[in-house]
C-alpha cells in the first residue's frame, strides 16, 4: 500500500514603490506577485520508498504599471513579466521615484522714466499645471528673506525692488534712472514635492526729455522787452514741475551780457531783457532751464 501527498511550493516578487528621502518614504502600497508550484509524493508503506513527481510547469509574474505621482518620474516605468520555475528564489524590486522641479518663464516690462512699473514671473508643475505663490507658499528674493531690496546697475543703486507674496515684482526707479536694471532674481517653491526653481523680473527704463521752442521779441532801443519760451513735457503723464523755479543754465536768475544789457527770468520762466543805453542790433540769446515732474 502507498500514501500520495500534495507538495507546493511558492515564489514571490515584491515590488517596492519609494520616495528617493532620506528615510526611502513609501509612495504606495507594494504590490506582491505569488505563484505556486505543486508536485505528488507516493510513499511505499512497506518499504518506506518515495517517488515524486516533477513539480509543475514554469510560470510568468506578469509585467506590472508603475502608478504615476504628480510632478515626480520614476526609475522604471514598468516592471517586466518575469519567468519562473520551483526553483527561482523570493526577490523584491524597487521602483524610485524623484522630484521634478517646476519650470518658469521670467517676466520684463518697460515704462517711462520715474514711473514705478511690475512683472510677474509664471510657474509651471511638472505636471504641467498652475503653480501659483501664495501667503502660505510665498515668491520670495533669492537668498534673503527681505521684501524689499536695492535694484542696482553697475553696482550702483537705481532704485529698489519690492515682492509680494504671489510674486509680483515692483520696480521704483530713480527719478533720474533709464535703461536696464540687474534683474531681480525669485525663487519659488513647489509644495507637491519641496523642489525648488529660480525666475527673474527684468524692467526696462525709457527717458523722458521734456521740449522747449525759442522765442524772441523786437523793441525800440532803450526800452526793455520780455519772451517766454514754451516748454513741452515729454510725455503726457510727467508734466513740467510748476513747483521749480526756471533758471538760466547755469543756474541763476539773472545774467549779464557785456555790451549789450542784462536778462532776468522769473519762475515761470518768462525772460526780461534790459538793454544799455547805447545798444541796438540783435543781442545774444540766453537759454532757459525748466525741470519735469
Amino acid at each position: 500500500t502507498a500514501e500520495n501527498l500534495e507538495l507546493t511550493k511558492t515564489v514571490t516578487r515584491t515590488i517596492k514603490y519609494r520616495y528617493n528621502d532620506e528615510n526611502g518614504k513609501e509612495v504606495t502600497a507594494d504590490e506582491v506577485q505569488t505563484v505556486t508550484f505543486t508536485r505528488s509524493a507516493s510513499i511505499n508503506l512497506v518499504t518506506g520508498d518515495v517517488e515524486y513527481t516533477d513539480w509543475s510547469a514554469a510560470q510568468t509574474l506578469e509585467e506590472v504599471v508603475s502608478p504615476e505621482v504628480a510632478n515626480y518620474t520614476y526609475d522604471k516605468e514598468t516592471v517586466p513579466s518575469l519567468e519562473v520555475t520551483n526553483e527561482s528564489t523570493d526577490s523584491t524590486v524597487y521602483v524610485i521615484y524623484k522630484p521634478v522641479a517646476p519650470t518658469t518663464t521670467p517676466a520684463t516690462s518697460t515704462d517711462i522714466q520715474g514711473k514705478p512699473q511690475t512683472g510677474t514671473p509664471t510657474y509651471k508643475h511638472a505636471d504641467g499645471t498652475e503653480l501659483k505663490p501664495t501667503t502660505d507658499n510665498p515668491a520670495k528674493f533669492v537668498g534673503t528673506e527681505e521684501t524689499t531690496i536695492p535694484a542696482t546697475k553697475d553696482g550702483k543703486t537705481v532704485g529698489t525692488y519690492t515682492i509680494d507674496p504671489t510674486g509680483t515684482v515692483t520696480f521704483t526707479p530713480n527719478k533720474d534712472f533709464v535703461g536696464t536694471p540687474d534683474p531681480a532674481k525669485v525663487v519659488v517653491t513647489d509644495p507637491t514635492n519641496g523642489t525648488t526653481v529660480e525666475s527673474s523680473y527684468t524692467p526696462t527704463v525709457t527717458p523722458v526729455t521734456p521740449t522747449g521752442v525759442d522765442t524772441g521779441s523786437t523793441g525800440p532801443k532803450n526800452t526793455p522787452q520780455s519772451g517766454t519760451p514754451t516748454f513741452v513735457p515729454g510725455h503726457k503723464d510727467v508734466p513740467m514741475d510748476n513747483k521749480v523755479p526756471a533758471t538760466f543754465e547755469d543756474g541763476t536768475t539773472s545774467k549779464t551780457v557785456p555790451n549789450e544789457g542784462t536778462y532776468t527770468v522769473d519762475p515761470t520762466g518768462k525772460v526780461t531783457f534790459t538793454p544799455n543805453k547805447d545798444f541796438v542790433g540783435t543781442a545774444t540769446g540766453v537759454t532757459i532751464v525748466r525741470k519735469d515732474t
